[in-house]
């Protein structure tokens, strides 16, 4: 336990990295790989979404939230993806709410 013996934890832990000198980087490749795959399943199911965020991150971004006005947070929302230079600019929470319903706080 931590707060009953530190000094014996910290040994502990010393000891296992000693023994075990690829673990960490095992850990990340394993991450990464899981990452990955997640990723191409999302890129495969979802390329109409994916092509119109691709061809938008090149257009300008609008000053100004097009529902309340802010000039904080903004994102680009795609009402139709088959669209994807027809965007709106919103802040993060008129897009929130357009999307699920949630008012601003």
């Amino acid at each position: 336990m931590v707060g009953n013996h530190p000094e014996k934890t910290i040994a502990k832990r010393e000891r296992f990295r000693i023994n075990h000198p690829d673990y960490q980087e095992n850990k990340r490749k394993e991450y990464k790989k899981r990452i990955d795959a997640y990723n191409h399943v999302y890129n495969v199911n979802n390329k109409d979404k994916r092509s119109a965020e691709n061809k938008v991150k090149k257009s300008l971004l609008r000053a100004n939230c097009e529902i309340c006005g802010s000039s904080e947070n903004l994102v680009r929302h795609h009402p139709d993806y088959s669209e994807p230079l027809f965007y709106v600019t919103l802040c993060s929470s008129c897009h929130n709410y357009v999307h699920n319903g949630v008012a601003k706080p």
